[in-house]
């Protein structure tokens, strides 16, 4: 049978306890030299980051006023032509419901003689 005396059990914990302390304290310096790595990889990507938003927001500016420009280059021929088409479909539609010809002049700003041909051609169309 082995016996071991207090001493020497003594002796041999604080062995064992000074190894682990040496163990922790080589990880926390290892830890705290992986920190600031980390911390400039994260550094590095917000930088990038921030750099990619800048050049979307550039992007993003060009074809605004791209598109302000298209926009101010459509001929106002179109723009009353699409009017002018909303007018009459709405002309026949109040046609097809019994409107008489100055009810489609006023709603549609329809001369005398488009109202009379709306009303002539779309008013018998539709029995509703």
């Amino acid at each position: 049978m082995i016996t071991i005396d207090y001493l020497t059990a003594a002796m041999f914990l604080l062995t064992v306890l000074a190894v682990y302390a040496c163990e922790a304290l080589i990880f926390w310096l290892k830890l705290r030299k992986m920190r600031p790595a980390q911390s400039e990889t994260y550094a590095d990507k917000l930088v990038e980051h921030e750099f990619k938003i800048e050049q979307l927001m550039m992007k993003i500016q060009s074809l605004q006023c791209e598109f302000e420009s298209q926009v101010t280059q459509i001929p106002v021929e179109e723009v009353t032509a699409v009017s002018e088409e909303q007018n009459y479909a709405l002309a026949i539609k109040l046609a097809q419901q019994g409107a008489d010809v100055t009810q489609l002049m006023a709603a549609c700003s329809l001369s005398r003689a488009e109202a009379d041909l709306i009303v002539a051609i779309y008013r018998g169309v539709y029995k509703g």
